[in-house]
């Protein structure tokens, strides 16, 4: 949160291995140029099974639509009872950046970061 991360900069692949990050993800931050955060729950986590590639594709064709809307729908009633994550710990100083600090608020905010009582989805 000290400040804005080059995804790929050595040093900052340096510290995602330090603390021991999924290699896939890694890799993706690297080849994309970005960093990507879930905020919702994966669907078959919440027993929502995944929309196939034909109908979600987008732009999503007109007759695809409806099996679209009622997947979403489907979709939004569960997973309410969801989180992405928990917040776990602070590690390292309290500086803020204030870039890093509005993304962290939308992120955790989304994805129902500090309500411990949800299950992990």
């Amino acid at each position: 949160m000290n400040k804005t991360f080059n995804p790929r900069d050595e040093s900052t692949l340096k510290l995602l291995n330090e603390l021991n990050t999924d290699k896939r993800y890694i890799l993706m931050c690297k080849n994309q140029n970005c960093f990507r955060a879930r905020i919702s729950p994966k669907p078959w986590r919440i027993g929502v099974d995944r929309l196939r590639s034909t109908p979600g594709v987008w732009p999503v064709k007109k007759q695809h639509m409806e099996t679209r809307i009622k997947w979403v729908k489907e979709y939004e009633k569960k997973a309410k009872q969801y989180a992405s994550c928990h917040f776990l710990m602070q590690l390292g100083n309290n500086d803020i950046d204030p870039k890093a600090e509005a993304v962290r608020a939308i992120h955790d905010k989304h994805s129902k970061a500090a309500i411990d009582n949800l299950i992990l989805a």
